[in-house]
Formats: C-alpha cells, sequence, structure tokens
C-alpha cells in the first residue's frame, strides 16, 4: 500500500506485451469457454442430457455450420474494426498534426 491515497499502481495492459495474434487467440479461447459454460448451464437448467438427444439430419447441421461461420466472420470483422478504432484513436493523423501546428504559429 503507498502512503498517497489517490496514487494509483501503475498497471501495464497485456495488449502491450504480446503480440496481437496471441491476444486473439486468447479471447478466442475465453470466448469459446464462456459460450460452453453458458450452454452447458442452460442444458442443465432445463434438464437436456446427452443420453436424451436425437441425432441430427444432415440439413441441420449444415444450417448450424453456417450459422456459426457467418457468426464467426462477423465478430471477426466487428473485432478488426474495433482494434483499428482504437489504433486510429491513440496516434494523432497528419491532419490533426497540420492543425495543432498551425495554430500554434
Amino acid at each position: 500500500m503507498t502512503d498517497q491515497p489517490n496514487e494509483k499502481p501503475e498497471v501495464k495492459s497485456s495488449m502491450d506485451s504480446k503480440p496481437l495474434s496471441d491476444t486473439n487467440e486468447q479471447i478466442q479461447a475465453i470466448n469459446q469457454r464462456l459460450t460452453n459454460t453458458l450452454v452447458s448451464g442452460i442444458l442443465k437448467k432445463h434438464g437436456v442430457d446427452r443420453s436424451k438427444l436425437k441425432p441430427l439430419s444432415e440439413e441441420k447441421k449444415q444450417e448450424l455450420r453456417d450459422l456459426v461461420n457467418d457468426l464467426k466472420s462477423k465478430l471477426e470483422a466487428l473485432s478488426s474494426n474495433t482494434v483499428k478504432e482504437s489504433a486510429e484513436e491513440a496516434a494523432p493523423t497528419k491532419k490533426r498534426r497540420i492543425k495543432r501546428k498551425s495554430l500554434m504559429e
């Protein structure tokens, strides 16, 4: 504990120390575990057991695969847009620098 009550400890972001691909893989792993946990909880809540399940037809399996692939692509696009936007906000653009420079003159 520090002597000053308003002083915050310095915390480094995990994004600073690891490459972006490692971070994306970690996020995907967390999302997968979270999804599995939520689905398992919902199925347990409603008394669904693997022994009670009927096999899915090939049509239904394909529909589910298409849905999952569509969701994955949308999430990846959203994720990449979010990363791009945060990078753009972090670094000032040339336009901003020129504007600031002209204001100083």
